[in-house]
């Protein structure tokens, strides 16, 4: 009866002790639910952000996060502006110099 008894309680410990392993990993589980519902990411970087009621850190890291396609927009957009004034400076200079050219012509029939 001795060895039953010590067997029945060796097989209590390890089942105790599996509950014990079991409860840490149901407790990890749910802390990791927690951050999981607490938390967002971006889809083009994987950066991880807390989950705000106005959305302002997601907001901020959209503006600079250099995967994002915006920066690609936004490069675009530069270099179209860039074109845009060359080309209003060029118009004005040519503008300038077809009448700095008609001044001269006047200026030499004279």
């Amino acid at each position: 009866m001795n060895e039953i008894t010590n067997a029945l309680y060796a097989e209590i410990d390890r089942l105790q002790a599996r509950v014990a392993e079991l409860e840490a990993e149901r407790d990890a589980a749910v802390k990791w639910l927690e951050e999981y519902k607490s938390k967002t990411y971006c889809a083009y970087c994987g950066a991880t952000f807390n989950i705000d009621s106005d959305a302002t850190h997601v907001t901020e890291h959209i503006r600079t996060c250099p995967h994002h396609p915006m920066r690609a927009l936004e490069a675009e957009n530069k270099r179209l502006r860039a074109f845009w004034e060359w080309s209003r400076e060029s118009d004005k200079m040519t503008f300038e110099q077809y009448h700095w050219i008609g001044k001269e012509a006047s200026h030499e029939s004279k």
